[in-house]
């Protein structure tokens, strides 16, 4: 029978064949899943590269239309300053908005001083609804105010009625830039989609059936419910912003102008 050293040997022997199996699977294991790593991460650099061409592919067509589009800038810029010479500079125009500035002064005809706005009046929606000196000046005491003061603002502008006009600027209903002149002016109506475009409308309106020259104009972005309702014979530019709105703009100036109080 085998003896006590033969036991220890073989227990011994099956221990280390069990940690020669385990080092051994280890190491297989280890190697598999450093296999896996290196393909994971040289798939994940494959993709990083493919993203950096990607990358420096649309870098490159954005240079090409950031290129192109400047390209274009100046050759519109080019064409409309060719375009703005064939037309005579316009001095003769009151502009009429409601709020408390007139970016229509920004537009490039203007710095240009193709276009010079020789009366600006900026009208204040809140203090026409809410003052009771206007009230007592239009003598009235009922809440349509709006229309009321609109009725009279046509009046003073067609009778040049400088007193109440200043005196609408002192209530701070109004803010006026100008000389106070209304003789042969043409109007433009600037609209903004604001709650002062009814009464904007009524008054572009009741001028132009007074046969005084009354534009309606507004930028691209803007959409007025009140531009729509205008009569059809008034003339309006809802992209006074660009350039061919402002070409079509000053082209209406040169062959429909008419001098108010024409008959």
């Amino acid at each position: 029978m085998p003896g006590f050293k033969f036991h220890i040997v073989t227990v011994v022997g099956i221990f280390v064949a069990l940690a020669l199996g385990i080092v051994i699977g280890t190491s297989l294991s280890d190697n598999i899943i450093i296999e896996s790593q290196m393909s994971t991460i040289e798939l994940m650099q494959n993709r990083i590269n493919n993203l950096e061409d990607d990358k420096s592919e649309i870098l490159a067509q954005l240079q090409n239309m950031a290129d192109e589009n400047h390209l274009l800038k100046r050759n519109e810029e080019v064409l409309f300053q060719s375009a703005l010479g064939q037309f005579d500079d316009k001095s003769n125009l009151t502009a009429i908005a409601y709020g408390q500035s007139l970016d229509l002064l920004e537009l490039q005809m203007v710095t240009n001083n193709k276009v010079r706005f020789q009366n600006v009046i900026l009208i204040n929606y809140t203090e026409v609804n809410e003052s009771e000196q206007l009230k007592e000046f239009l003598g009235i005491e009922e809440e349509n105010t709006l229309e009321v003061f609109t009725d009279k603002l046509v009046d003073i502008i067609v009778s040049e009625d400088n007193t109440s006009l200043k005196y609408l600027e002192e209530i701070q209903i109004l803010t006026f830039v100008g000389d106070y002149i209304f003789s042969n002016q043409e109007f433009v109506f600037y609209y903004q989609d604001t709650e002062g475009d009814p009464s904007l409308r009524l008054a572009n309106e009741k001028l132009n059936e007074l046969n005084y020259s009354s534009i309606a104009v507004a930028r691209s972005n803007v959409d007025s419910d009140e531009l729509g309702k205008l009569n059809k014979n008034i003339e309006r530019f809802q992209n006074i912003d660009t350039t061919t709105g402002q070409i079509e703009f000053l082209q209406s100036l040169e062959d429909n102008y008419r001098p108010v109080n024409a008959d």
